[in-house]
């Protein structure tokens, strides 16, 4: 299973902002979304997931036009 972790960023999720969070993903799926509150809990390089520092930027999940005739 491919795993990857988004950090230092912040969240929108399609219908709110929701800060700084950290994003855990598995298989191209949402697994987690952990509010940020000071230094990270974990080590996640350590746990074997890919870990992309988002350096202040924006997450959001992709948007796609599904009206289709």
């Amino acid at each position: 299973m491919a795993t990857t972790a988004f950090i230092n960023g912040c969240v929108f999720d399609g219908r709110r902002y929701l800060g700084r969070a950290d994003v855990l993903v598995d298989d191209g799926r949402i697994h987690s979304v952990v509010e940020v509150r000071g230094a990270p809990a974990t080590n996640l390089e350590t746990t074997g997931a890919t870990v992309v520092d988002l350096a202040g930027g924006l997450i959001s999940p992709g948007f796609t036009d599904a009206h289709c005739h």
